[in-house]
């Protein structure tokens, strides 16, 4: 297999930092409240993003734990499965039934985050790839017909601009009758692309349950206005909340326990207003 171009590295690497980001954005607005000190509420939520679920138990050794999961088998009337295996990267492994354990989903769809946050990844990572190219050739390019002998010349002529000097020096014997350069104008989109990747940055946002203000341009959003275009912001919120909340209230039941679970953000919404934490 060959050695990726550098190209599709920058590619790659711009692409997993916005996974990086939305990753630790992810993880930065849920917060667990009265967890037994022997589990890991970011643990917990590193499971759910990547893996849309994970397991709440008490272990007689090590007390109450949190971790991944498989299903084992059978199911229950409304597909919940009957028999777990909870385990750790460290070889621990324990058989689990629904009478012991608590199953904690992502959202109400019972699905990961990373799929959906890859593919917004890779998109922004591209629109980026384009921005940089498109600006790039805003030092307007050429294509150059010169004689063989002065190729030479020509590249390091175009180093030299390349470089933005400001004095670019050619030999005695130059010819410049000898070189034909056609200009290729490109158009300056940037400023376009920036706005896509706004929205498909907000549409990410929205996904996670985050606040974001959609772009419109020339005009001015007044309180208002922002709040009602929130509605998706919402609806998202509320089904990785609910999937929490409702596992949270299982816990409780089950072990007597007091676990909540809240969304942190500076603001919410509430009745159409916006209140400030």
């Amino acid at each position: 297999m060959g050695k990726k171009s550098n190209v599709a590295l920058d590619n790659m690497f711009t692409q997993q930092q916005y996974i990086d980001i939305l990753y630790n954005l992810s993880l930065s607005t849920i917060k667990w409240k009265n967890l037994p000190d022997t589990c890991c509420p970011l643990y917990l939520e590193k499971c759910l993003f990547y893996e849309g679920k994970a397991i709440f138990f008490y272990d007689d050794i090590l007390g109450f734990l949190n971790m991944k999961f498989t299903m084992g088998g059978g199911f229950d009337i409304y597909k919940e499965p009957i028999i777990r295996y909870a385990f750790a990267d460290n070889d621990f492994r324990v058989e689990l039934d629904k009478h012991n354990s608590v199953i904690i989903y992502n959202n109400l769809a019972k699905t990961n985050s990373i799929i959906l946050i890859r593919n917004y990844a890779q998109k922004l990572a591209l629109i980026d790839r384009i921005i940089d190219t498109n600006i790039n050739v805003q030092k307007t390019p050429f294509i150059v017909e010169a004689e063989q002998n002065e190729r030479a010349t020509i590249d390091a002529l175009f180093k030299k601009y390349d470089g933005n000097s400001p004095l670019i020096v050619t030999n005695k014997g130059f010819k410049q009758d000898s070189i034909k350069i056609m200009n290729i104008d490109t158009p300056f989109k940037a400023n376009e692309l920036y706005e896509l990747k706004t929205k498909i940055w907000n549409e990410a946002l929205t996904y996670l349950g985050i606040s974001n203000i959609s772009y419109e341009k020339n005009e001015r959003l007044i309180t208002d206005e922002v709040l009602r275009g929130q509605g998706g912001v919402v609806a998202m919120r509320q089904s990785r909340m609910l999937a929490r909340q409702m596992a949270a209230n299982n816990i409780n039941e089950m072990y007597n326990l007091n676990v909540e679970v809240e969304f942190t953000e500076d603001y919410n919404f509430n009745g159409g207003e916006r209140t400030i934490e």
